[in-house]
């Protein structure tokens, strides 16, 4: 007898030594165990279980020690524990083994050969697979099939863990034993009934002639995917093919294979293949183009044919001026490389495409670049927005262009629609191509899309929304909202902060609307999430954050009762937003205060001829001034279509959101955005909008630049017509829509957007606010066995490979939320991990922190979640790779959720020279 200890009723605990014969079995196996006691005439209960319990015996051990035969079956993989257990002088002794039963059976052998070991670009390639059982007998099976570019794993490595140890790794004992020595009771009392424990059955888880030039077949399609089938079905032989044309990009192709058959055998396998050339050309370029910098793009012959070539090399392009560089004829050695450079200027224009071409009479190669082409300055908009109904025909409006922006920039987007509905769908465009993905954005883009594809259904009008589209959009935010759920089951902003109570109430409410629209949505995360809701009440500060909590929680059926009578017995000092989300909390219990609530929510209304609304200027969930207006009466429009259908306030309301799109075709945020366009859709069905009858024109100057006919089928299908810089006036712009027809009422929309220039700009911030970016060079140099770099500030040009550090400082006083961009000369490479460099002398402000960084090609991206007042640095490193003169656009800080207190910096000119 080995062992002892005190469990936590502070009986004692001893131990029962168990011994097998062997260390692993295979199903049909016996194993002999030894259970030593320790003690004669030890009476002992033996037990084999697992998932379940599968054998017990009762045995007496004479002389301390009794020997056990135990059959091992198919049921015991991949292990299986015998446990033993006996009473003695009022303790309590245990011991227990696990037992090895490999997984061997399950495992399936796959063989995948391709039809040669190298290929051409744009080649046919063959592969087949043949799935073996351990045996070595052909099996029927289904296997997914990636072909992929092997570069990749050098950015991240293959985390995939090996799909046998995966469906059949250790597994643990489900069976607890205990006895009336240490018996305790751990539960809850109350009116809820205890779960019973789930037992299921076992289920395994599954100087050149022109004459004599070879032509080249261009090569453009670069894509890291070079073929993905989730379903590739071996018939009985175990045999499948997989056919496909290998991209044009010259790099070894990774094939990884991975399936499963009817009776549960796994297996997967990897094979690689190289795509290559004997002559070859590859291109220097940026990730991107600045508008109007100047650069070098180096074209690079390699030559693997056995003998020196002559190869006539040029580049052509659209969106790029060749300065300097033209046709030119080079020797190049076997195995050996050539360089030609060109000089380029960027044009004003959207995107460029770059093709370089080298010829010899023996082979070929040209490469085809299509790249974008970002404005320089920073981002403005203007926008205007109303509606026109049977009474009124006519209404005009102007957008002006300032002096001071790039004229190739300036573009004007309008959209006419017949319904408040048909404004949601370009709204939807903005939250699903939104460029950052916190919690909030990510749930802002999910639950909308889940609301209008339901809307869609039960509403059976055709719109321009691909369904396709739309299902795979809720699949990867719902996957994304599973990534970025706290171990203690709640919601911050990112996945690795505090859990928010706004934030968990946001994705509850979500998760549990899609629940009932039908997506699939994993019970255990609504629940976590619930029961954060329940264990923080106190973090509910005012009475708008615990009305958001309550109304998610009657969404997942287990309304939070204390918190709602609270609620409702205070129900007259609330905010319409509170009693709005309170009262739909009732109507989601169905509890009969609901309509209470409703009626006294009409009567808080602020209501002209038009419109109708419920003021809020404050949002207090996310603990900021800004105004709350169109959320308010949204959750206000929700509540009224519920509980009183018939209200002359929905009507109103709906034309007061539309009206009120203060950035266009949508609202001040992502949040606000997502919860106009929830709030508006429970009111599209009943609004007798979906059968308008009229005529709609819009005239940009005076000139008639789209003009539509509305009926009854095409409700939810927004016109719109986007008008570039040649199209517009450098200054004012006058826009005047008209609207012909008796049945119905006309939403527009028109937002003017263009690029400041302007050496520094700024929004509206009435509170301080403010940004400055400095560069500074690393020099390395050699301390001992290891290199550090020092830290200099830099004034002129700086050269090819070296490292620049990026300093941004923002000062001011107390915000939220704040976002800070910065963007990249375009020759310069950011680099991720920044903490591997060394420094002989570092500055305080290079370990300043943020909530969040993201790299992007074309900008670094800082996310501050607090910002108390003073002032904070951002630091990044890029590597300088292009040789050329850049434009820095200046950095951009925003507060998320209040962007027109936004501010900009100074513009940068960065020169590099080899």
């Amino acid at each position: 007898m080995s062992g002892g200890g005190a469990d936590r009723s502070g009986a004692q605990r001893e131990r029962i030594e168990i011994v097998t014969d062997r260390k692993s079995y295979a199903p049909g196996d016996t194993a002999k165990v030894r259970v030593i006691a320790g003690k004669p005439n030890a009476h002992l209960w033996v037990t084999v279980e697992g998932k379940t319990l599968h054998r017990s015996y009762y045995v007496t051990a004479a002389d301390g020690t009794v020997n056990i035969d135990v059959p091992l079956a198919d049921v015991h993989v991949p292990n299986v524990f015998v446990n033993a257990v006996m009473v003695s002088g009022n303790k309590l002794a245990q011991g227990s083994e696990s037992v090895k039963v490999p997984p061997t059976a399950y495992r399936l052998s796959l063989e995948l050969t391709p039809s040669k070991p190298q290929f051409k670009p744009g080649e046919a390639g063959v592969y087949t697979l043949l799935a073996r059982d351990s045996a070595g007998k052909p099996v029927a099976g289904e296997f997914s099939v990636g072909v992929v570019d092997e570069a990749i794993y050098s950015v991240k490595p293959d985390g995939t863990p090996d799909i046998l140890n995966h469906f059949y790794g250790k597994q643990f004992s489900r069976v607890s034993t205990d006895s009336s020595l240490s018996y305790y009771f751990t539960g809850e009392a109350g009116k809820r009934r205890m779960q019973p424990a789930a037992v299921r059955p076992f289920r395994p888880r599954a100087a050149i002639k022109a004459e004599r030039l070879v032509e080249p077949k261009v090569r453009k399609a670069l894509p890291d995917t070079a073929f993905w089938s989730a379903l590739v079905r071996a018939d009985a032989s175990g045999r499948a093919e997989v056919r496909l044309n290998y991209p044009d990009a010259l790099t070894t192709r990774r094939t990884t294979v991975r399936g499963i058959t009817s009776d549960s055998r796994v297996g997967s396998t990897v094979n690689k293949v190289i795509v290559r050339k004997n002559l070859l050309l590859r291109l220097t370029t940026p990730r991107f183009f600045r508008q109007g910098d100047t650069m070098t793009v180096t074209a690079i012959t390699q030559n693997f044919l056995p003998t020196e070539k002559t190869a006539r090399v040029s580049l052509e392009t659209k969106g790029l001026t060749i300065v300097d560089g033209g046709t030119r004829e080079v020797k190049v050695a076997s195995r050996g490389t050539a360089t030609v450079d060109y000089k380029v200027r960027v044009d004003n224009v959207n995107e460029a495409v770059v093709l370089g071409k080298t010829l010899t009479d023996e082979e070929s190669d040209a490469m085809e670049l299509t790249l974008p082409v970002i404005p320089f300055g920073v981002r403005m908009t203007e926008a205007r927005g109303a509606a026109l109904s049977a009474g009124k025909g006519a209404e005009q409006t102007e957008i002006t262009f300032p002096a001071n922006t790039e004229s190739t920039t300036r573009v004007l987007d309008i959209s006419a629609s017949p319904s408040a509905a048909g404004s949601l769908f370009e709204a939807l465009e903005y939250l699903t191509g939104f460029p950052y993905g916190c919690t909030e954005q990510t749930m802002s883009s999910f639950l909308p899309n889940v609301i209008v594809s339901k809307a869609i259904q039960s509403l059976g009008v055709k719109t321009g929304v691909d369904p396709a589209t739309l299902q795979k959009q809720i699949r990867a935010g719902l996957e994304r909202l599973y990534g970025f759920q706290h171990k203690d089951g709640g919601w911050g902003w990112w996945q690795n902060d505090e859990s928010h109570p706004f934030m968990t109430a946001y994705v509850v409410a979500g998760l549990a609307q899609a629940r009932a629209a039908g997506v699939k949505v994993e019970d255990e995360r609504l629940i976590n999430g619930r029961n954060w809701l329940k264990e923080n009440q106190d973090k509910f500060t005012n009475a708008d954050m615990k009305a958001y909590a309550a109304y998610a929680a009657a969404l997942t059926g287990e309304p939070i009762g204390p918190l709602n009578q609270d609620l409702y017995d205070a129900r007259a000092k609330h905010s319409a937003y509170a009693l709005s989300l309170l009262g739909l909390a009732f109507d989601a219990a169905k509890d009969k205060r609901a309509a209470e609530l409703a009626e006294l929510l009409e009567g808080k209304a602020t209501v002209t001829d038009l419109e109708a609304s419920w003021q809020s200027n404050r949002d207090d969930m996310m603990d900021i001034e800004v105004d709350a207006t169109p959320e308010a009466t949204a959750f206000a429009v929700k509540l009224l279509a519920r509980q009183r259908p018939s209200s002359a306030l929905l009507p109103k309301a709906a034309l007061y959101l539309v009206n009120h799109r203060n950035q266009g075709y949508y609202w001040n945020s992502t949040k606000q955005t997502a919860m106009v366009i929830y709030g508006l859709t429970a009111f599209v069905s009943r609004s007798g909008e979906l059968k308008p009858n009229f005529t709609a024109t819009v005239y940009v100057n005076e000139k008639p630049v789209l003009t539509k006919r509305f009926s009854a089928g095409e409700a939810l299908q927004p016109a719109t017509i986007r008008l570039t810089a040649t199209q517009l006036a450098p200054g004012k712009n006058t826009i005047r829509v008209t609207r012909e027809g008796n049945e119905g009422r006309l939403y527009w929309s028109a937002s003017g957007g263009y690029y400041s220039t302007q050496a520094k700009g700024s929004g509206n911030a009435a509170r301080k606010l403010d940004v400055s970016r400095e560069y500074f060079r690393l020099s390395p140099t050699k301390q001992g066995e290891k290199i550090v770099y020092d830290m200099e500030a830099f004034k002129g040009a700086v050269k090819q490979g070296d490292l620049i550090a990026v300093k941004v400082t923002v000062w001011g006083d107390e915000w939220r939320y704040l976002m800070v961009e910065d963007p990249i000369p375009a020759g310069a490479e950011l680099v991720e991990r920044d903490d591997l460099y060394e420094f002989r002398w570092k500055p305080d402000w290079w370990e300043r922190w943020s909530t969040r960084r993201e790299l992007r090609d074309d900008r670094a991206v800082f996310f501050q979640t607090w910002w108390a007042r003073g002032s904070n640095q951002f630091v990044y490193l890029m590597k300088i790779v292009n040789t050329g003169s850049y434009r820095v656009s200046p950095t951009r800080v925003e507060p998320m959720y209040q962007p027109q207190q936004f501010v900009a910096g100074q513009p940068s000119q960065l020169e590099v020279t080899q």
